[in-house]
């Protein structure tokens, strides 16, 4: 099939394009972008970047032949360097020890002669640099010699448990005990009670119940006398001893002995006086009485 009309159009029009005149028309501008080579390699992907190596310390440590060198940064059990020096090597050689960079403490040991530790900081410095630390030889401390094994102590002699002496037969009595040195070594003991022993003027019982005290803890026939036997009227300068059967207190079957000389003076004094006969010749009575203290 055949088209005139289109094909005689259809030439004008490559007629204009190639004349580029005559034709009343404006032909764009072209613009020709060139296809990248095929024969170039990929691009290279970024070299990565190493991390730091962390800097690291030597110290030089002045050691003796044998010696330990350690360092640690906070628990001694677990070191951070543990070199041990040549036990062949020179007097006085050294030993590195490598540590990274912190604070740490370096110690040197020698069994027998030496023990010493010493801080070291190390910030101030960069890697590469030597430190010269010298740990000084300090002689050990002596053994401390074991205490001494105590002494066994001595056991005890128990106090002698009070006792009361068995009533005499019908019609007997006791013989009176000797304890004079009981009143005297009191008086020894206790020269201040004994000073102020006048009841009468001021002064206090402490003195005579001392002795009672003393006496009793042996035998507890002993106590305290009423005067001439009156009950409420108690010899302030006086013991009883009671000699007769029976209970003791109110018995009239008692020694009476007078045991401050001069009481109520000035220099008052020890004294064991027996006054039983005297109050017996003088038509008088002693009483025994606890005074109320047991």
């Amino acid at each position: 099939m055949r088209f005139p009309a289109l094909s005689s159009r259809l030439s004008a029009l490559v007629l204009c394009v190639v004349l580029a005149a005559g034709c009343g028309l404006t032909l764009p501008e072209v613009i020709v972008v060139p296809s990248p080579p095929s024969h170039l390699p990929p691009p290279t992907p970024p070299t990565p970047v190493e991390p730091e190596a962390p800097r690291v310390w030597s110290l030089v440590v002045a050691a003796e032949p044998g010696a330990r060198i350690w360092a640690y940064e906070r628990d001694p059990a677990t070191p951070a360097s543990d070199v041990q020096a040549p036990a062949d090597g020179p007097m006085g050689g050294t030993v590195t020890v490598t540590l990274p960079e912190a604070g740490y403490t370096v110690c040197a040991s020698l069994a027998g002669y030496y023990d010493h530790c010493a801080g070291v900081h190390l910030t101030a410095e960069r890697d590469g640099t030597r430190l010269d630390l010298a740990l000084e030889a300090i002689p050990a401390p002596p053994p401390v010699p074991a205490p001494p094994a105590p002494r066994p102590e001595p056991p005890m002699t128990p106090a002698p448990t009070p006792v009361r002496p068995l009533d005499p037969p019908p019609g007997g009595r006791l013989h009176l005990p000797a304890m004079r040195s009981v009143v005297e070594a009191v008086a020894r003991e206790r020269q201040d009670l004994l000073a102020r022993s006048c009841q009468e003027h001021g002064g206090t019982w402490e003195f005579l119940d001392l002795v009672v005290d003393r006496l009793r803890a042996s035998d507890l026939r002993w106590g305290y006398n009423w005067k001439r036997g009156v009950v409420g009227d108690p010899s302030l300068d006086v013991v009883a001893y009671h000699y007769g059967p029976g209970p003791s207190e109110g018995s009239p079957e008692v020694y009476i002995i007078d045991i401050i000389a001069g009481h109520c003076g000035p220099s008052p004094s020890a004294a064991w006086i027996d006054q039983t006969e005297i109050t017996r010749q003088a038509g008088a009575i002693g009483r025994w009485t606890s005074r109320g203290r047991w």
